[in-house]
């Protein structure tokens, strides 16, 4: 899976949903990216130091589109200030990681190895059962992939053999379920689960 290292508190912040810019001197070669994993590394990495080996996972997110960063996006970006000549990545579908493993931070995008980010850290363990003393943080489609085995994006088959289905309501995503009740990612999990 692909990795993106921000700096200390900004994972964090990314986390959190405080800062839902990301701004970077360069582009992502394309977009969109899904399940772009957020790795909170305590220094910035420069090409004397590129790597920092005690890196965290801390969240899931999904860019959408980047563009000029713009002045009156300081806030979003949780930036002191504003320079010409940035971009702005739009973060969203954002997932936290609870109690994230350690995972290398690198510069720019890289690959890592996310068997060791999902499972036990979305709230399930590797055998599929709720692990009851974890918050949920993780997207249910990539829970619901890990609990019935599914190579691919489950969507297609919850929504025909589940009955599950998302949209968005006030620019929020909603996950639809039995009689059009929108559920909250740990209600929706629940559904599943009685499903399967």
């Amino acid at each position: 899976m692909l990795a993106l290292s921000i700096v200390a508190p900004h994972g964090a912040n990314i986390a959190s949903g405080k800062k839902t810019l990301e701004v970077r001197s360069w582009l992502p070669p394309s977009l969109p990216i899904r399940d772009l994993l957020i790795v909170e590394n305590g220094r910035y990495l420069s090409a004397d130091h590129p790597v920092e080996p005690a890196g965290r996972a801390v969240a899931l997110v999904d860019v959408e589109e980047a563009h000029e960063w713009q002045p009156d996006e300081v806030l979003a970006a949780c930036s002191g200030g504003w320079e010409p000549g940035y971009f702005a990545w739009r973060l969203s579908n954002v997932r936290p990681v609870v109690d994230g493993p350690v995972v290398p931070a690198q510069r720019k995008l890289y690959e890592v190895d996310g068997s060791g980010v999902l499972g036990a850290h979305c709230g399930y363990n590797r055998a599929g059962q709720r692990n009851r003393h974890r918050p949920m943080g993780c997207s249910p489609w990539r829970v619901l992939s890990e609990v019935v085995r599914w190579p691919h994006s489950p969507f297609d088959t919850a929504q025909s053999k589940l009955g599950v289905s998302s949209m968005y309501r006030d620019g929020a995503p909603c996950w639809i379920a039995g009689a059009g009740r929108c559920l909250q990612d740990f209600q929706l999990l629940e559904f599943i689960q009685k499903r399967l």
